[in-house]
């Protein structure tokens, strides 16, 4: 499966119930790894979380959640992926839900590359109201361990508003099996979903600290994730953008 048909399948999602999202997201995984593995370039990973933080906000209500995904990166610079988790927005909004993602990477040096891409992101569809399935693209570039990526959409979490989010993210490596992570953000954002009230056209940053350790063949996450988003009004719902602490165990393959 090539960028184009990633495309096809975000049109595709968009035009058929959010019943069948989860369907189609497993075929794309499935579909990613036929191809690649002749071409060792393949990855993936499954992972279980105390909380599924994005972005600073709770998408799984602070609950656990567990998550897969496989990334293909081609020789070209074309990579495609696909991410698919438990969430819960709301009573409506639980089960399973994911992202498809792809784009162009380009290496300008041994320390710098940039990037380019879109991602869709996918949610089990209420029944009434609407859904907060949406994409946006992203440009980004990377320095050492930095990379640093900026996002537009015209629909953020099914809104209908338009939306910028810039952040920063950086590892740094304390030693071979220790590592520390870091993660800032800008949102820069208009009137949220009705229902929520509270009027979000001023910035809402957040942010990540966290160490992960390498050990037995897994990779062990302790991290600090907040955000300032007025507690009634994140897209994810009300008193789901507190300052909490994340943990997560996962392993790669």
């Amino acid at each position: 499966m090539v960028w184009w048909q990633v495309r096809a399948l975000a049109a595709t999602l968009s035009r058929h119930p959010e019943s069948r999202c989860w369907v189609a997201l497993c075929l794309l995984l499935v579909s990613l790894a036929a191809p690649a593995v002749a071409h060792a370039q393949l990855s993936g990973h499954v992972a279980l979380l105390s909380d599924y933080r994005y972005r600073g906000e709770s998408l799984s209500d602070r609950q656990p959640a567990l998550q897969g995904g496989l990334d293909y990166q081609h020789s070209s610079g074309i990579f495609i992926g696909g991410l698919a988790s438990t969430v819960r927005l709301d009573p409506e909004v639980s089960g399973l839900g994911g992202q498809i993602y792809g784009g162009y990477a380009h290496a300008l040096s041994e320390r710098t590359s940039w990037e380019v891409g879109a991602t869709t992101f996918l949610f089990p569809r209420p029944t009434t109201g609407p859904s907060y399935q949406y994409t946006e693209g992203f440009l980004g570039v990377t320095y050492e361990n930095l990379n640093a990526r900026a996002y537009y959409s015209d629909n953020y979490f099914g809104t209908g508003a338009s939306a910028v989010y810039v952040e920063l993210n950086t590892a740094h490596q304390l030693t071979s099996r220790i590592v520390l992570l870091g993660h800032v953000g800008y949102l820069g954002h208009h009137q949220p979903r009705p229902s929520y009230g509270a009027n979000q056209d001023s910035p809402v940053l957040d942010f990540k600290a966290g160490v992960g350790i390498e050990a037995l063949g897994f990779t062990f996450e302790l991290s600090v994730i907040g955000s300032t988003a007025p507690h009634d009004s994140c897209p994810a719902g009300t008193d789901h953008c507190n300052t909490t602490v994340v943990v997560a165990v996962s392993r790669r393959f």
